[in-house]
């Protein structure tokens, strides 16, 4: 018994061994298999990169219109159009109730009259704008959600339009729809320029996944984290990889800085003028130190080599916007003055529409010529026309104008442009309000000297400045060195305090100003004192009031562990070291807490009780790395806090990020004093990450509207194939014609139970189209008519084919004939050869009257005969070779079409070539 129950211990155990090898052989098959395809997705991405199918893109997002362009390896950077072949797309999005069940949404050119005209509150006419704060569309409620007692809440912004229930969305649903949109017509432009390789073909689209997702947004340096976090996420829920975000102004410097070459350092003004606010910015640009490009130059310039941003300021108010509408209500007070519109009537949303549309198609007619013609469509329908000139147009918006110029004149002072220490070289304008005359005549007169240079595209200069940053952020794509370097245009607060305190104010807070660089991870260090109660960590930033604390927004939210102090009070410091990454975003890359030094009398006690620490605080770091981020050389630091690209640990959760050694040796209750002490930090809370579930919730929304207009477009697709076919087979056929008086040779070779067929078909699809509604045609009822009718018509057009091809043969065969019999002749004489050529006269005749008669009475009946007769003639010309000697012979071998030396058509094939004869007629080639 014992020996049998050893046995069955070693079995048992024998089993378990070889289980687990099994289980960890098909794991490493696994592992290798997917790091195969790993392996072979990027070096397929890699060969689109360099064959130029791979693509980064820039997307600028206005509060009007948006913009698209790819950076491509052959192609360079362009600007991509839509469908009415337009480089701008107005940024709106429509729902069009076309029935009670059904509802169409349409984008850009499509939405611009349902937007504008009969279904006004069906549509989102600026998406950008409802990321702004308080700016949410009528018939929205605001849902706030409180995440911690000292934050402030988080806004979400859920649009109902028409007031139906099943059209509610978020802002970013209504963004992510414009940026899908945005996302196929820039891969359709792409497939359309045919942008590839020589070596590939042309014709043949790449697949979505090898064309890329790389993408730079341009926002505005006024939206604050909150807003540029939402917009990020709009853009990933469109399945876009957003590499990072760029101000419009640097944008515009960007591709500025491209083809430009300097001697020295130059200080330029840009002048951002959008459809919503003004930015201006101070910017700095800095040859390269290559002296082998210069003494080619012949002189002292250097290509761009360092974009920096010395300041920004800005007015979210000031713009093409408010232009129009000071002449909107400058067009309503004459209106009134000629009694030709109640006060009731200025509150008609539609008419105000139509209104401001009209005063902006004016607006951009007085940028080039003295006065426009306005008509304006009352709302009792009548029509009413006025003159506006420039002159008055400027005078009713003067104060816009000032308010435009304010941001101008603010960062001019702020780093005293015009002095010998700060010398301003170039005013370069962006933004379509720039084109605006008076505009540039205000700001030119608080730079005196310097002209309103147009170098760049202004409406453009931005898009193609964040597709080549988007291809400089991309891992695929190698572009020329610019460093660029960014400042946040917020003042920003870090601060400490206890958990158990409530509200502001907070113990200790330092005020930081961040930068962000593209060529290094840029370090952000901070020192601050604290107390052994600070175990919070906090970043605020800045809003729009003059106190802080009065529009302050949480950004993000850390728990510092083991940052216990002991019993006593020791004054003690914080290093903090934070990094600003491409999206602007907070990241925590390093938390310390520094004990200073006691008092001398108190020092040996405590270098004796605290030894062992101090031994094991002056072991040497290790090196560690976090994913999706470059490590950092770090001194005497053995933890790192988490990155803002992790997901955010609720509130409460035991869960924290581990770092370091802190994993592997308990940490001290008590900091040893003169000691620096590496420090845990869990993320609590951050405005750049989103709840996962209902980011789920809104890719599967999103993603079921996507399917329905692909659906309506396949379903309008397939109707227009039927009413051409329609068409073109009553044309060609001569449907319901006498038989006597068809002309064309579709109809003259139709058989007539084909004709029935086809009528029949044909009245089943005019009665299922016309008759019946367009909700209860699905798109496989409209692929099933669109076959049968096809299978109806296929033998007549089949037929077609081969009398085609029997009329090309017979007329390459009589050609062969006359050549034969005179090359025949010439070679007889030339030779000596006593032998007669066949006559070929009869088959010659033949041939001839079987092609005319088949040109002048074409039938289905004739086909058929013609096509065996044509057969019988190719065989017996092959037969009649065969009575020619070797040496006449070998003339003909050659293939049909190939040019010979002289340059003559090549001679008929020699009797060795076999005459074929497929089913549906002769292939002459083969002959």
């Amino acid at each position: 018994m014992q020996l049998q129950s050893l046995g069955q211990q070693r079995g048992q155990r024998f089993s378990a061994i070889y289980h687990a090898l099994v289980v960890r052989v098909v794991a490493l098959c696994l592992l290798v298999a997917f790091a195969s395809l790993a392996t072979r997705a990027r070096a397929a991405t890699t060969q689109a990169a360099l064959s130029g199918e791979l693509a980064a893109f820039g997307i600028d997002l206005g509060s009007e219109n948006v913009r698209f362009a790819a950076s491509q390896a052959i192609a360079g950077i362009q600007v991509l159009t839509n469908e009415q072949s337009k480089r701008e797309t107005p940024a709106l999005i429509a729902f069009v109730p076309v029935s009670d069940a059904r509802i169409e949404r349409r984008f850009g050119e499509a939405g611009t009259s349902p937007a504008y005209g009969r279904w006004p509150e069906y549509a989102v006419r600026s998406v950008r704008r409802l990321f702004e704060r308080g700016n949410c569309s009528a018939g929205t409620d605001r849902v706030v959600t409180l995440h911690d007692q000292r934050v402030q809440p988080q806004r979400t912004c859920h649009v109902q339009l028409g007031g139906r229930q099943d059209l509610a969305f978020t802002d970013t649903e209504l963004a992510s729809m414009l940026f899908r949109y945005v996302q196929r017509r820039a891969y359709a432009a792409i497939r359309a320029t045919g942008v590839s390789s020589p070596e590939q073909s042309t014709t043949t689209p790449a697949p979505e996944d090898v064309l890329g997702t790389d993408a730079v947004l341009t926002v505005p340096i006024w939206f604050r984290q909150s807003q540029r976090a939402a917009l990020v996420h709009a853009a990933q829920l469109a399945n876009w990889n957003v590499r990072g975000l760029v101000s419009t102004p640097l944008a515009g410097a960007i591709r500025f800085a491209l083809d430009r070459e300097v001697e020295q350092p130059q200080t330029v003004l840009f002048v951002d003028i959008g459809a919503q606010g003004t930015t201006a910015a101070l910017i700095r640009f800095t040859p390269a130190n290559d002296s082998a490009f210069r003494s080619q130059t012949g002189g002292g310039l250097a290509p761009i080599q360092e974009v920096e941003v010395l300041g920004y300021r800005w007015h979210p108010e000031a713009g093409g916007t408010a232009l129009d509408e000071c002449l909107v209500e400058d067009v309503l007070s004459r209106l009134r003055a000629q009694s030709l519109l109640a006060p009731s009537m200025d509150n008609d949303e539609r008419f105000r529409l139509r209104l401001s549309r009209e005063v902006h198609r004016v607006r951009e007619i007085l940028s080039a010529n003295q006065e426009a013609l306005l008509t304006v469509e009352l709302p009792t329908g009548e029509e009413h026309h006025l003159l506006v000139t420039r002159a008055a147009f400027q005078h009713a918006c003067r104060n816009v104008f000032e308010r435009i110029a304010a941001p101008v004149q603010q960062v001019l002072a702020d780093h005293r442009v015009g002095t010998d220490q700060q010398p301003l070289h170039a005013l370069i304008p962006l933004g379509g309000g720039s084109r605006t005359p008076a505009i540039a005549e205000e700001i030119q007169r608080l730079v005196p000297g310097h002209l309103w240079r147009k170098t760049v595209n202004a409406e453009e200069a931005a898009v193609m400045g964040a597709a080549f940053y988007a291809a400089a952020l991309s891992p695929f794509f190698r572009v020329r060195p610019l460093v660029l370097s960014d400042v946040y245009p917020r003042p920003c607060k870090v601060c400490v305090a206890n958990a158990s305190s409530k509200g502001p104010p907070y113990d200790r807070c330092v005020i930081v100003t961040p930068r962000m660089n593209s060529n290094t991870n840029h370090i952000l260090q901070v020192r601050m004192p604290v107390t052994r109660f600070d175990t919070e960590l906090y970043w605020f930033e800045a809003g729009n009031a003059a106190n802080f604390w009065d529009d302050a927004a949480l950004v993000s939210h850390w728990n510092l562990e083991n940052m216990s102090l002991g019993q006593d009070n020791y004054p003690a410091e914080l290093e903090l070291a934070f990094e600003i990454d491409p999206l602007t975003a907070p990241v925590l890359k390093r938390a310390e807490l520094y004990v200073l030094q006691m008092p001398h009398a108190h020092a040996s006690a405590s270098n004796t009780m605290h030894r062992k620490d101090e031994e094991a605080s002056t072991a040497p770091p290790q090196q560690l790395s976090n994913a999706g981020t470059e490590q950092q050389p770090q001194q005497r630091v053995r933890g790192r806090g988490s990155g803002t690209g992790a997901a955010a640990a609720p509130r409460g959760s035991a869960s924290t990020v581990p770092t370091g050694e802190a994993e592997t040796e308990p940490s001290p209750s008590v900091v040893p004093r003169g000691q620096r002490h590496s420090l845990r930090a869990t993320m609590l809370y951050s405005v750049w990450t989103f709840p996962e579930t209902s980011a789920k919730a809104s890719r599967i929304r999103l993603e079921a509207l996507d399917a329905l207009d692909r659906e309506r477009e396949q379903s309008a697709y397939l109707r227009n194939a039927l009413e051409a076919m329609t068409l073109r087979l009553h044309e060609e056929l001569a449907l319901g014609a006498p038989s006597g008086t068809l002309s064309k040779l579709p109809a003259r070779l139709c058989l007539e139970p084909e004709r029935s067929l086809i009528l029949e078909r044909l009245h089943q699809v005019e009665l299922r189209i016309h008759q019946e509604s367009s909700a209860a045609l699905a798109v496989n009822d409209l692929e099933q008519l669109l076959w049968s009718l096809e299978n109806a018509t296929k033998p007549v057009y089949a037929r077609m084919e081969r009398y085609q091809k029997t009329l090309e043969i017979l007329q390459q065969l009589e050609q062969w004939i006359r050549q034969h019999q005179k090359d025949a002749l010439q070679l007889r004489k030339g030779r000596g050869v006593q032998r007669k050529p066949p006559d070929m006269q009869e088959l010659l005749a033949r041939v001839t009257h079987l092609a005319e008669q088949l040109q002048a009475q074409p039938s289905a009946e004739l086909v058929d005969a013609a096509e065996q007769q044509a057969r019988l003639f190719s065989e017996h010309f092959a037969t009649a070779l065969l009575s020619l000697n070797q040496t006449q012979a070998e003339t003909f071998t050659a293939p049909l079409g190939s040019q010979t030396e002289t340059g003559q058509t090549a001679e008929p094939p020699s009797s060795a070539t076999q005459t074929v004869a497929p089913e549906h007629g002769m292939d002459h080639t083969e002959l």
